[in-house]
């Protein structure tokens, strides 16, 4: 019989120790954040990000075709849409939000895809309603 002393760790230490309370770089327990504490960090970093997607669509456009800031403006849109699809498949709804959430998919796609090679106005109107209307409900 074998000894495998000092190769497997000691059970009795690992279940006996307190569970180490992960931290930021800063030192602060992200999941002790509040709930309206973590709704303004969303809501922050959202607008950070959609700022600088904003910023490199324009460059996009000014610099290189115009159908290129289109093109990143309606892919962040797809992927955005389909996220929130996909927010509503990992909680437990109903059918009848589940099916919301798949025709405003379909919907976002499609002013997406018409504002990719159409009028501009419909990116437009697809992210000003993906991030007003359904972000609230």
């Amino acid at each position: 019989m074998r000894n495998f002393e000092g190769i497997l760790p000691n059970t009795n230490e690992i279940v006996q120790n307190e569970p180490q309370i992960v931290t930021d770089d800063y030192g602060y327990n992200p999941a002790s954040m509040t709930e309206p504490e973590l709704f303004r960090w969303v809501l922050i970093e959202g607008a950070i990000g959609g700022a600088v997607l904003a910023l490199f669509a324009w460059l996009l456009s000014r610099f290189t075709k115009d159908i290129h800031g289109r093109t990143l403006l309606a892919t962040v849109l797809f992927a955005a849409a389909g996220a929130y699809l996909g927010f509503a498949f990992a909680k437990p709804v109903s059918r009848i939000w589940l099916l919301i959430e798949l025709l405003q998919c379909i919907a976002f796609g499609a002013m997406g895809l018409y504002g990719w090679r159409g009028p501009v106005k419909w990116l437009a109107l697809g992210w000003w309603r993906l991030t007003s209307l359904f972000t609230i409900a």
